[in-house]
């Protein structure tokens, strides 16, 4: 298991306080702008594969 991969991993799980807000699960995570909402989902899925990957040390 790598160091790096975790460190990685550490972004997409505090992504889930946004993500999770009140309780729930919500998609628009961004309210001002769909944008800024579309680029937070492709940053958080890159991070959590990325990261998984890492761990695993396929990449």
């Amino acid at each position: 298991m790598a160091n790096q991969g975790i460190i990685i991993l550490l972004a997409p799980l505090m992504g889930l306080i946004s993500i999770c807000r009140n309780g729930k699960w919500t998609w628009n995570v961004v309210k001002s702008s769909k944008l800024c909402t579309y680029l937070f989902w492709f940053g958080w899925f890159s991070g959590l594969i990325v990261g998984i990957l890492t761990v695993f040390n396929v990449i």
